[in-house]
């Protein structure tokens, strides 16, 4: 048994070891013949000049190969004749400087066990007449570009035409060259579009008429690179920003990131065809900065805004001595509480209706209540929209890109304690009757800022007969001149006025009239004080600014600059105020009884009025009274009661109380109320259009109902009259690009995005940390964040001032 098993191991080992054997002559008969199939040139054409010289052709070949002239042995001849292995093949040539052109051919050979491989080599020389020789490759260019080598060998002098048309294909060198064979070389521009094809002409130059051309063909673009979003705002701190991007599902594709920003560095690593990932450093400044991502697939660039908000600074704007309804209020309203406490309201559709989600449906809440908007875009009201319960903060500066709008019906405010921000109020003439733009009337503790109105049938912005309020930073703008009111033109800018009032920064372009109306109410009429102060006051038609019956006023630092609309040749021109008084058929009902304004009939107001520029009137400018305050009375409307006596005591020498406002010249107001004033936090094509036009004197449109000599630019009648060519409406389509993180998702509901608190080191799924006070010892984590969003706004606009 033992030797059985021997022997059946010497078997076994037998046969092993041949089918090892077998196995590696198998392999190494498979390599030999893939080692026989190799020959190869690196040239297959060759073109000589046409004096004597040499030409070497390298060879690549793994065995034994030869090589022989078969067509023009007779001036062409080669250095060898075999070769083993890669090595060079010399061509040699003759002298043909006084014969004609020639070819030749060489053919190159190997031969092995699997059978024969042959090349051969055109070879092509210049005669003794002009000529010009191209070599290049025929393939066609890939759609990413390249370069294309032309080699040019000529006997005369020769120059490149490329057709305007084709100017995506670029001559790196110099465009002629003469008597040389040179190596011309040209960069292919990427392709985006079909496949396109280039013709080159190579032409003698001087006298001969001589020319060839090649024709570069360039595949069509299968690139694509398409981004769910272009443009992203980012708290001060969020590490990593991941852009999800689409290839197209070609395969191969791949993209490329360029940028000027050192704070922000491409991922590699984490990238993925599907997805852009970028490591964003944290922004240790007050102050946002802004970057520009280039995202590169070949032919293709999307460019990508990144805007990072600066670090929380609550002292921007504030009042260390009192607690301000936000940093950056100012005037007799800026201690307005607003809904401060009080629950969070989310908007979330541009729906109009009593349903949650909507404005009207917060706006009509009973409890002291932030709203906060998930949308952007117009609201087109179904009626009016009345505040009649206070108590109220509506936070527009929380929209996302170009924030809200609110159109067709007008807002009311009907109740106190309210603070408006960041908003757009355009009404326009599509719900009848006759609105005001933005309208309140004997209101207490209100503040209004950054806020944009227009297109209002009444007045655009008349907030006024209230106590405490303050109208600052907005523009009211465009008020509808002929568009249904009951008196028939109107189109007037607003009612200012009040007990302890402040309207400041804001800028009133394109009205008719009242601009602004100092308009006492009945119940403030006996104690209006107001100060009005670094306002821009821009093409008005009519009256200017005019009234102030029985009030005191601070006019002061304001900018007046006449436009395309305002007379030429009336005092009104360089107005600052037309004043007036209460007369007595204007205190009396018509059977002689004394109605509600008889206790301030004859009654001359106070004026403080100190550096006003009135543009284009330097003696206006320089004595704001004599121009701009006295000449303005007519004396005739006022039963004839301005006399010297009243003309002195109306005039103070020390201002009123300002409510502490960070005052500006008027120079410095105008050029930061054209910046900043309005829904600035991202404008819209409105505002952008109006502060331009203030900007550089000038006017757009024009009404379009009325067609007499009374039309003046820039007073419009209708909303359609400024309606882009091919736009669907007048009211500009707000993008809501610019914020693209899950659209800010706010997952506890308490007011901060889930993105600032985890910025903030504070709990997305805590709806109660927005109502505490850890990251302010005055102001809770919710205010943080809404000055947050506007902290850079309030820095620029108040750079230069003086608190007064």
């Amino acid at each position: 048994m033992k030797m059985k098993n021997q022997h059946m191991k010497k078997q076994l080992i037998i046969l092993l070891s041949c089918c090892v054997f077998w196995a590696c002559s198998s392999s190494d008969d498979t390599d030999e013949a893939l080692v026989a199939n190799t020959l190869e040139l690196s040239k297959e054409t060759v073109k000589l000049s046409n004096v004597e010289g040499t030409f070497t052709v390298s060879v690549t070949a793994t065995g034994e190969w030869n090589a022989s002239v078969t067509d023009g042995n007779d001036w062409l001849s080669i250095s060898r004749s075999t070769g083993n292995g890669s090595g060079d093949l010399r061509l040699i040539f003759t002298d043909n400087t006084q014969g004609e052109k020639r070819d030749g051919k060489i053919k190159v050979a190997q031969s092995s066990a699997t059978g024969t491989i042959e090349k051969e080599i055109s070879v092509e020389q210049l005669g003794g007449d002009p000529d010009i020789l191209l070599d290049y490759s025929t393939e066609k260019i890939g759609y990413a570009g390249g370069e294309l080598l032309v080699t040019v060998v000529s006997n005369v002098n020769w120059e490149v035409v490329i057709d305007e048309a084709d100017s995506w294909v670029e001559r790196i060198d110099p465009l002629s060259r003469a008597f040389v064979s040179t190596a011309c070389q040209f960069k292919i521009a990427p392709n985006n579009d079909v496949e396109r094809t280039a013709v080159l002409t190579f032409k003698a130059v001087g006298d001969y008429s001589l020319s060839k051309t090649i024709e570069v063909t360039q595949e069509k673009s299968e690139a694509s690179l398409t981004l769910k979003h272009t443009e992203y705002a980012l708290p001060y701190r969020y590490n990593t920003l991941a852009i999800p991007v689409d290839l197209g599902g070609i395969a191969g594709s791949q993209y490329s990131i360029e940028t000027d920003a050192t704070w922000i560095v491409w991922d590699q690593e984490a990238s993925t065809t599907s997805q852009i990932v970028l490591t964003v450093a944290d922004n240790t400044q007050d102050l946002p900065r802004a970057a520009k991502i280039k995202v590169r697939n070949v032919t293709l660039v999307e460019t990508v805004d990144v805007f990072q908000y600066g670090k929380p600074n609550m002292s921007i704007g504030d009042d260390a001595n009192t607690l301000l309804a936000f940093p950056g209020a100012e005037g007799f309203g800026r201690i307005t509480t607003g809904g401060r406490g009080g629950k969070v309201y989310h908007v979330t559709t541009l729906e109009d209706g009593d349903q949650a989600g909507t404005l009207r449906y917060a706006v009509n809440q009973r409890d002291a209540r932030t709203i906060v908007f998930d949308v952007a875009g117009t609201i087109f009201l179904n009626s009016d929209l009345k505040i009649s319960r206070g108590n109220l903060t509506i936070a527009g500066q929380t929209a996302p890109g170009q924030g809200i709008c609110i159109a067709r019906y007008p807002v009311i405010l009907a109740s106190d304690n309210i603070i408006l921000r960041y908003l757009r109020f355009r009404v326009g003439n599509e719900g009848g009757g006759e609105p005001d733009g933005l309208g309140g009337m004997e209101n207490t503790n209100v503040i209004v800022d950054h806020c944009s109105i227009s297109w209002s049938i009444d007045e655009c912005l008349s907030v006024y007969g209230g106590e405490n309020l303050t109208i600052q930073w907005c523009i009211a703008s465009e008020s509808l001149r002929t568009a249904g009111h009951g008196k028939g033109k109107h189109g007037y800018g607003g009612n200012w006025g009040g007990t302890n009032v402040s309207y400041h920064h804001n800028l009133l372009a394109h009205h008719e009239s009242r601009v602004p109306r100092l308009g006492p109410r009945p119940k403030t009429q006996e104690n209006e004080y107001m100060d009005m102060r670094n306002n821009v006051f821009y093409n008005w038609a009519g009256n200017g600014c005019y009234g102030g019956e029985g009030m005191n006023v601070n006019i002061v630092n304001n900018y007046y600059k006449p436009g395309p609309a305002t007379p030429q040749n009336k005092s009104v021109r360089y107005r600052i105020a037309g004043i007036g008084v209460r007369t007595y058929a204007y205190c009396h009902n018509e059977d002689g009884t004394p109605n509600v304004w008889y206790p301030m009939m004859h009654k001359w107001g106070t004026f403080f009025v100190e550096g006003n520029v009135l543009d284009g009137n330097a003696e206006a400018t320089a004595d704001n009274w004599t121009k701009g305050m006295y000449e303005q009375i007519d004396n005739s409307k006022c039963d004839d009661t301005f006399t010297e006596e009243v003309k002195a005591s109306m005039h103070l020498s020390a201002p009123l109380a300002t409510g502490q406002i960070t005052t500006h010249s008027a120079q410095q107001a105008f050029d930061l109320v054209v910046d900043y004033a309005g829904c600035s936090k991202q404008r819209d094509i409105i505002d952008t259009r109006i502060a331009l036009e203030t900007k550089t004197g000038t006017a757009t449109y024009i009404g379009s109902v009325t067609a007499d000599a009374q039309n003046a630019p820039g007073l419009i009648d209708l909303p359609t009259d400024v309606k882009p060519a091919g736009a669907a409406s007048a009211w500009p389509e707000l993008a809501v690009e610019g914020t693209a993180i899950d659209g800010w998702k706010d997952s506890d509901g308490d007011g901060i995005p889930d993105i600032w608190e985890e910025a903030y080191g504070l709990d997305k799924e805590n709806p109660n940390d927005a109502a505490t006070y850890s990251l302010s010892t005055r102001y809770s984590n919710l205010e943080v964040y809404l000055h947050n969003l506007v902290q850079h706004i309030v820095h620029a606009q108040n750079k230069g001032g003086v608190i007064k």
